[in-house]
C-alpha cells in the first residue's frame, strides 16, 4: 500500500534584542491540509523572542586633597621694643562629590503572537502532529564594581605665633579666625529596571481535524515566558578626612612689658555621607493580555489515538545581591588654647610701659609715659598694662551618615487581560483512546542578598584650655612725668595691674553617626482572570479518556541580611588644664563651658514580602 509523501512544515521567528522597541504584531502560521490515507503530517508553528541586555560597569577613583591656609605661625621676638602681632583669618573648604555606575533598562514590548499549526483532512491511518509554541525569553544582567578612595587633609591656621624676648616694651597676639569645612558625598550602584516582558495578546493554537479512522493525532500548544533579572553590585569605599583649624598655640614670653594673647574662634564642620550605595530596583510585569492557549484533536474517527496538550508557563527568576564595604576615618580638631604669657616683666622701672592717668596730661597731652606735655609734679593716677591671655570658642562638628546601602526592591506583575488554557479531544469516535491536559503554570523565585560591613572611627576634639600665664612681674616702680619728660619719683596715684589672667571662650565637640544598611523589599501580585480547561467530548463507545487540568502558582523567596558596624568615637571638649601660678600680681583664670555630644544610630537588615 502506498504512502502520501511526508508534509513538513516549520516556522521559526528569533528576536535578539538590545534596545527599545516598538510595539508589532506577528502571524505565523502552519498547516497541513487534505493529504489523504495513511499519510505522515507534521505541523508546526513557532514565534520566540529572545532578549540579552548586559551592562557592566567598573569604577576606580582616587580623590586626594592636602590644602592648608596659613595667616599664623608667625614670629616677631628678640626686638628692642613692644609690638603687636595681629592675623586675619583663614578658611579651607573641600568637597568631593561622586555619583557613578547606574543603569537603567525600560522596555515595553508588545508582539501580540498569533501561532497557528493544523492538521486538517488528512484521512484515515494517517500520524498527524501539530505543534504550536510562542517563546518569551528575556535575560537582564547589571553589574556594578566600585573601588572608591577619598583623603582630605585639610588645615587653617592663624595661631602658632611667637612674641618672645622682646626687651622694652610689652607683646600682643591677636589672631583672626580659623575654619575648615570638609564634605564628602558618595552615590554609587544603581540598578533601575522598569520593564513589561509580556507580549500583550496572545493566540497560540493546534489542532488535528477529520484525520480519519484509525488516525495517530497529536497536539501541543505551548506559550512559553521567561525573565531572569541578575543584579550584582560590589563597593568598597574609604573616606579618610584630617580636619584642623587652630588659632591657639601663640606664645609671648619673657618679654620686658604686658604680654596679651587673644585668639579668633577656631570651628571645624566635616560631613561624610554615603547615600544610595549598591540599589537595585526591578518593576517587572509579565502582562500577556488576553491570551488563549489551546489544543485540539478533533473528528478523528474511530480507533484512533488522540493527543491535546496545552500550556501556559510562566518563569520568573531575579537575583539581586549586594555587597558593602564603607571604612570612613575622621580626625577633627578645633583649638584655640594652648597659648603661654609666661615670665612678663610688666613693670620697670622707668618710662617704657607707665600709662599715665587723665589728670597727669593738659587736654591735648599724650597718655604715653614721658610724652606729651604732663604737669609736673601732679600725681597722673597710673596703673601698669595688664597682660593675660583670652581664647575664642572651638567647635567640632562631624557628621557621618550611611544610608540606604544595600537596597533591593523588586515588583512583579503578573496577569492583566484574561487567560484562557484549554485542551480537546472531540468527536473521535468508537474504541478511541484519548488524553487531554491544560495547564497554567507560574513559577517564580525570587533571590535578594545583601552584605554590609561598616567600619566608622571617629576622633573629635575642641579645646580652648591648656593655657599658661604664670612667673608674670605686674607691680614695679611705676613713675609721673617732671617738667623735661623724665621719669622720676614714684606715681601717687600708681597701682598694680592683673599679671596673670585667663579667660577661655567655650569648647564644643559634636559627634554624629548614623547607618541605615540592608533593605529587600519584595512585591509580588497575581492578577490572572484564568481559565484552565481539559475536556474529552463525544469520544464514542468503548473509547479510554483521560482529562488533566492544572492551575499551578509556585513562589520562592529569600532574603538574606548580614550586617558587620563598628563605630568607634572619641570626642574631647576642653575649657580646663590652664595655669596662672607664681605671678606678682592678681592672677585670675574663668573658662568657658565645655559640651560633648554624640549620637550613634544604627538600623538595618529589614525584609518586607508580600
Amino acid at each position: 500500500m502506498s504512502k502520501n509523501k511526508k508534509f513538513f512544515s516549520f516556522t521559526m521567528v528569533f528576536l535578539l534584542s538590545f534596545a527599545f522597541i516598538a510595539g508589532q504584531s506577528r502571524a505565523e502560521l502552519a498547516s497541513n491540509t487534505q493529504t489523504g490515507y495513511n499519510s505522515e503530517n507534521s505541523s508546526l508553528a513557532s514565534s520566540g523572542q529572545a532578549r540579552d541586555i548586559r551592562n557592566i560597569n567598573l569604577q576606580d577613583v582616587f580623590n586626594g586633597k592636602t590644602g592648608k591656609s596659613v595667616t599664623g605661625e608667625n614670629r616677631n621676638s628678640g626686638n628692642t621694643g613692644g609690638g603687636t602681632l595681629t592675623t586675619g583669618r583663614a578658611s579651607l573648604a573641600g568637597d568631593f562629590t561622586n555619583d557613578f555606575n547606574f543603569n537603567e533598562i525600560r522596555n515595553l514590548k508588545d508582539l501580540n503572537p498569533v501561532v497557528r499549526a493544523t492538521n486538517e483532512c488528512t484521512g484515515a491511518c494517517s500520524e498527524n502532529e501539530a505543534g504550536a509554541t510562542s517563546e518569551n525569553n528575556t535575560c537582564l544582567t547589571n553589574k556594578n564594581y566600585t573601588d572608591l578612595c577619598n583623603e582630605f587633609d585639610g588645615k587653617a591656621v592663624t595661631g602658632r605665633n611667637s612674641m618672645d624676648d622682646n626687651s622694652c616694651g610689652g607683646a600682643t597676639i591677636d589672631t583672626g579666625n580659623a575654619m575648615v569645612r570638609a564634605v564628602e558625598m558618595n552615590s554609587a550602584n544603581e540598578n533601575l529596571i522598569n520593564m513589561d516582558t509580556g507580549c500583550g495578546d496572545t493566540c497560540v493554537s493546534a489542532e488535528n481535524q477529520n484525520t480519519g479512522f484509525g488516525s495517530d493525532n497529536s497536539a501541543l500548544a505551548l506559550a512559553l515566558n521567561k525573565l531572569a533579572v541578575n543584579n550584582d553590585n560590589k563597593a568598597d569605599i574609604d573616606n579618610d578626612v584630617t580636619a584642623k583649624a587652630n588659632t591657639g598655640d601663640n606664645s609671648a614670653d619673657c618679654n620686658s612689658g604686658a604680654a596679651k594673647i587673644k585668639t579668633g574662634d577656631a570651628k571645624t564642620d566635616t560631613t561624610v555621607k554615603n547615600e544610595g550605595i549598591n540599589t537595585n530596583v526591578a518593576d517587572l510585569s509579565l502582562d500577556a493580555g488576553d491570551t488563549r492557549v489551546s489544543a485540539e484533536n478533533e473528528c478523528t474517527g474511530a480507533e484512533s489515538c488522540n493527543e491535546a496538550e496545552a500550556a501556559l508557563v510562566n518563569c520568573v527568576d531575579v537575583s539581586n545581591k549586594n555587597a558593602a564595604d564603607i571604612d570612613n576615618n575622621v580626625h577633627s580638631t578645633a583649638n584655640t588654647g594652648g597659648n603661654s604669657a609666661n615670665f612678663n616683666n610688666s613693670c620697670p622701672t622707668g618710662e617704657e610701659n607707665c600709662e599715665c592717668g587723665a589728670s597727669g596730661c593738659t587736654e591735648n597731652g599724650n597718655c604715653e609715659c614721658g610724652q606729651g606735655d604732663c604737669v609736673c609734679g601732679e600725681s597722673n593716677g597710673a596703673v601698669c598694662p595688664t597682660g593675660g591671655i583670652t581664647t575664642g570658642n572651638a567647635n567640632s562638628d562631624v557628621k557621618v551618615k550611611n544610608q540606604d546601602i544595600n537596597t533591593n526592591v523588586t515588583k512583579l506583575n503578573i496577569g492583566g487581560g484574561d487567560t484562557c488554557v484549554s485542551a480537546e479531544n472531540q468527536n473521535t469516535g468508537a474504541c478511541s483512546e484519548n488524553q487531554t491536559s491544560a495547564a497554567l503554570i507560574n513559577q517564580v523565585d525570587v533571590s535578594s542578598a545583601n552584605c554590609a560591613d561598616i567600619d566608622n572611627n571617629v576622633a573629635s576634639t575642641a579645646n580652648t584650655g591648656g593655657n599658661s600665664s604664670s612667673f608674670n612681674n605686674n607691680c614695679g616702680t611705676c613713675t609721673s612725668p617732671d617738667c623735661d619728660n623724665s621719669c622720676g619719683g614714684e606715681c601717687a596715684g600708681g597701682a598694680c595691674g592683673t599679671s596673670g589672667g585667663i579667660t577661655t571662650g567655650n569648647a564644643n565637640s559634636d559627634v554624629s553617626i548614623s547607618n541605615q544598611v540592608n533593605t529587600n523589599v519584595t512585591d509580588i501580585t497575581m492578577n490572572q482572570n484564568a481559565n484552565v480547561s481539559a475536556e474529552n467530548e463525544c469520544t464514542g463507545a468503548n473509547s479510554e479518556n483521560c482529562a488533566s487540568a492544572t492551575n499551578q502558582n509556585t513562589i520562592t523567596v529569600t532574603n538574606v541580611n548580614q550586617a558587620n558596624i563598628s563605630n568607634n568615637v572619641t570626642s574631647v571638649s576642653n575649657t580646663g588644664n590652664n595655669c596662672s601660678n607664681f605671678n606678682t600680681g592678681a592672677g585670675s583664670i574663668t573658662t568657658g563651658s565645655s559640651d560633648v555630644c554624640f549620637n550613634v544610630d544604627n538600623s538595618g537588615n529589614n525584609n518586607l514580602t508580600k
